[in-house]
């Protein structure tokens, strides 16, 4: 391979061996990427030259706005740059990845408990810190815009109190994370995806001084730059799924050393998480203090999630049953149900939803619970 991408007037074509369980896609894209192996050093060398005036250029690079799951920014960021590109190893990703949860009551933090996405193999991440940055003095927004040119989007944590649409804009100072996906020089302005005031997960143009301004301080953290790597053979494999969730449903306990949650005194993981939520929401009630619509939010879309993963092996491996189907539809609609009943609640402080929310989240549990042992029960 190296001797052909030397020598692309030779008259060959590299070659790459396909097993049948290899998805045609990706190896369309591997063949693509290899080709144009040989033709990426003389790329790199016009960067180069124009690096410095990259500042005059706009750029825009894809995105998807509406991934399949927005519960946290390190699950949306990456989801978001990967759905621009290939929907189906976007579906292929989250049904082995978000399956997995832990819950932490002292946090209010009910999350997918998995390989961050820095670990993930269809991303191409660089990090760099700060510090970095002003010992070889790089501009911030330099750096950024370079990036873009590159096809990198940038995941950049920083003050907020500079940032209009934030919940946080000319209130107060905290980092929190925007994913930059374009500039526009005519405007001199970033175009990001991030929470804004709303809670929503949503476009928020950032004018450069804006930007400058929110990077000149110590609430600037993070900075990593990621982009979509073709040639990965995202297998799909119905054995592995199925072994993680069988691990999940018995709350088989297993440490994750390079996920995002990192262990602390009190947490839960698997489908004891999703009882210890339960259990948490109901002190909330009895308390008559707000639930944490954040918290909900990530319990009903990992539900919802979980119903479309069995629907999506059934299509794959041409399952037909009305049983399985039945109870993935009840658990999406009981999803969206609890949560619009949760956020009726934190307005209304109405106790007469308290009954009904735990019970929803109660039946939700166990129709979790019955659809994979069910849907399990069938590949025996």
């Amino acid at each position: 391979d190296t001797y052909i991408a030397n020598n692309p007037n030779n008259d060959l074509v590299p070659m790459i061996c396909v097993n049948y369980d290899e998805e045609a896609l990706d190896i369309v894209e591997q063949y693509i990427d290899l080709f144009n192996y040989s033709f990426r050093s003389k790329s790199i060398e016009k960067e180069d030259k124009y690096q410095n005036t990259l500042s005059a250029s706009t750029v825009i690079l894809p995105i998807d706005l509406n991934p399949i799951a927005r519960n946290y920014l390190h699950i949306s960021t990456p989801l978001s740059v990967i759905g621009a590109k290939r929907k189906d190893k976007l579906e292929r990703q989250v049904a082995n990845q978000l399956i997995d949860v832990i819950f932490k009551p002292q946090y209010n933090l009910f999350d997918y408990h998995c390989d961050s996405y820095e670990n993930w193999e269809c991303l191409d991440c660089k990090s760099i810190s700060k510090d970095i940055l002003n010992v070889n003095g790089i501009s911030v927004v330099n750096y950024i815009i370079n990036g873009l040119h590159l096809g990198y989007y940038c995941d950049i944590w920083l003050d907020v109190f500079y940032i209009p649409g934030k919940v946080g804009y000319n209130k107060e100072h905290f980092s929190h994370g925007l994913l930059v996906y374009g500039y526009d020089s005519n405007r001199s302005i970033f175009h990001t995806l991030s929470y804004n005031a709303n809670g929503l997960y949503h476009n928020i143009d950032v004018a450069m001084t804006n930007f400058q301004k929110a990077c000149s301080n110590e609430f600037l953290s993070k900075i990593c730059l990621l982009k979509y790597k073709p040639g990965i053979n995202a297998k799909y494999s119905k054995e592995t799924i199925c072994k993680k969730l069988s691990n999940y449903i018995n709350s088989y306990h297993y440490d994750v050393e390079t996920s995002f949650n990192k262990n602390t005194s009190e947490q839960y993981v698997q489908y004891d998480a999703c009882l210890k939520f339960c259990e948490y929401i109901e002190s909330i009630l009895h308390n008559d203090c707000t639930i944490h619509n954040t918290a909900m939010y990530s319990y009903t879309e990992h539900k919802r999630i979980m119903a479309w993963r069995i629907q999506y092996l059934m299509e794959r491996e041409h399952l037909v049953s009305e049983e399985l189907m039945n109870m993935s539809t009840n658990i999406s609609s009981l999803s969206e149900q609890l949560l619009n009943l949760s956020l009726k609640y934190n307005i209304t402080k109405n106790k007469k939803c308290h009954s009904r929310i735990i019970d929803m989240i109660n039946t939700l549990n166990h129709l979790e619970k019955n659809l994979i042992e069910t849907f399990l029960s069938l590949q025996l």
